[in-house]
C-alpha cells in the first residue's frame, strides 16, 4: 500500500472516500502554474485521490507528542492554483507551489526552483518556508506513523 493510501486508510472514514483527481485536471494545474508537480506527488494523487482527513490525526498527534504541523486539506489541483495566487499575492515566494493546507492556514508547499519533491511549509503569519521532509513520500509517511489513540 502506498504512504497516501495509508494514510487515507488510516485517518478517513468511509463516509468520506478520497476525492478521485485526473491526470488532465494535474496537467492544466501544470500548466496555470507554469510547473511540474513531482512524479512522486502525481502518481500517489492520480492511484488514491485527494483523502478527507478527520481531526482525530491532529489530536494524535498532540497526544503523541510529535512535531508535525496539523495536516487539514489536500487541495484539489484546481484549488493549488488559485490558493497559490492568491498566498503569492499575500506575500508568498514566487518559487513556491501549494498542494495542502494546515489547521492554521499554512501551506504545504513544493519548490519549484529544485528538481526535488520535498515538502516545505510556508507560514502566512511570517512570510517564511520551512523544510518539513526531504520526500513527498517521507512527509506522507510521518503523518501515516503518527500513533492511533485506543478508544
Amino acid at each position: 500500500m502506498s504512504n497516501l493510501a495509508e494514510l487515507n486508510h488510516r485517518w478517513t472514514v468511509p463516509d468520506y472516500p478520497p476525492i478521485p483527481v485526473s491526470a488532465e485536471e494535474i496537467a492544466e494545474a501544470e500548466r496555470n502554474l507554469s510547473f511540474s508537480f513531482p512524479a512522486a506527488y502525481r502518481d500517489a494523487v492520480l492511484a488514491t485521490g485527494l483523502p478527507r482527513l478527520t481531526t482525530e490525526l491532529w489530536e494524535d498527534i498532540e497526544a503523541a507528542g510529535l512535531h508535525l504541523p496539523h495536516l487539514c486539506d489536500f487541495l484539489t489541483p484546481q484549488e493549488a492554483v488559485s490558493t497559490t495566487r492568491d498566498y503569492k499575492d499575500a506575500g508568498m515566494p514566487a518559487n513556491v507551489v501549494g498542494f495542502a493546507s494546515d489547521s492554521g492556514g499554512n501551506l504545504f508547499v513544493f519548490r519549484s526552483d529544485t528538481a526535488d519533491d520535498a515538502v516545505w511549509v510556508f507560514d502566512h503569519d511570517f512570510l517564511t518556508i520551512k523544510l518539513v521532509a526531504p520526500s513527498f513520500e517521507a512527509w506522507l509517511k510521518a503523518y501515516g506513523d503518527v500513533p492511533q489513540r485506543t478508544a
